[in-house]
């Protein structure tokens, strides 16, 4: 995890989303380091429909729907991919659900 966050003042829920994140295989997320670092809680999760843009085929894919509540206590929605293969995975997380997708 980046030590410029300071995770030892960041909330559970925080923590685990940059950690998923920066041991993955996949860039910094869309929505930035510092979005993550404001989440508080993680209030629901919603499964979305499967679709992998991957020429490798994952083991499991699928993006989530996150409800999240800020430090300031707004609340705000958060998408996050996952894929996972034999060998590691593959976790993004953005602000808004990529159209291309659909």
């Amino acid at each position: 995890m980046p030590e410029s966050l300071c995770p030892e003042l960041l909330s559970p829920d925080a923590v685990a989303l940059i950690s998923e994140v920066w041991e993955s295989e996949s860039p910094a997320p869309q929505c930035g380091w510092r979005t993550l670092a404001r989440v508080a809680n993680i209030t629901s999760s919603e499964p979305l429909g499967l679709r992998t843009r991957f020429q490798e085929t994952p083991l499991t894919s699928g993006w989530e729907r996150l409800t999240v509540e800020f430090q300031d206590g707004q609340e705000g929605v958060l998408y996050r991919f996952y894929a996972t293969y034999d060998e590691g995975y593959w976790c993004e997380i953005r602000d808004s659900f990529p159209e291309d997708w659909l």
